[in-house]
């Protein structure tokens, strides 16, 4: 229905650093967050090095840089594709001069029965705006929370759309993006 194409498998990949129940750990403590990667992705466009894949390699010296070539605009990204709920979408933001991106449209869908799947009936499910975010140029390079887990609740599909890069760019780069998803604490899994 998104007719997007899988690129990798759904997969929960351990947050920086490591979870483990210390000796002098407080009880109750909550784990950090866990990454997850969308078992779909896919862009607008893509340049032969910089393809839409390394938006979730993990490294920060790679992006996905749109292609103009086709005269698409906007540029898009398009996620979906988990099975545990997610807590936060974040962008890795530096600077990339005029094909950083200045505004982000945000989209999101929700599968009419809340997730159960009644996108296997045959239904394709509306995109909603979650509004629009201004970004500034970045004046050191970093992650920058576009979703929290409220806004997250429910959503089976996120689309960004680049409207307009920083001194009217017309190729956007975008350096990463990173779902995170609550992690069962040790005392709640043993349970």
């Amino acid at each position: 229905p998104l007719g997007l194409v899988a690129t990798d498998a759904v997969s929960i990949l351990p947050a920086l650093g490591s979870w483990g129940a210390e000796p002098d750990e407080p009880a109750g403590r909550t784990p950090p967050p866990a990454e997850v990667r969308p078992a779909r992705l896919k862009c607008s466009s893509e340049l032969r090095a910089a393809r839409c894949h390394k938006l979730f390699d993990g490294r920060r010296s790679t992006y996905w840089e749109s292609d103009m070539r086709d005269g698409s605009k906007p540029h898009w990204i398009a996620i979906s594709g988990w099975v545990v709920p997610l807590t936060e979408l974040a962008i890795y933001l530096r600077d990339h001069d005029s094909y950083s991106p200045r505004r982000i449209r945000i989209r999101t869908q929700k599968l009419p029965d809340g997730g159960g799947g009644s996108a296997s009936r045959g239904e394709t499910p509306p995109w909603v705006s979650s509004g629009t975010m201004e970004l500034g140029r970045p004046a050191a390079a970093g992650w920058h929370t576009l979703l929290d887990a409220k806004e997250l609740h429910g959503v089976s599909a996120i689309k960004l759309e680049i409207l307009e890069n920083h001194l009217n760019g017309i190729d956007s780069r975008v350096s990463g993006l990173r779902l995170l998803a609550a992690r069962a604490s040790p005392t709640a899994a043993a349970a």
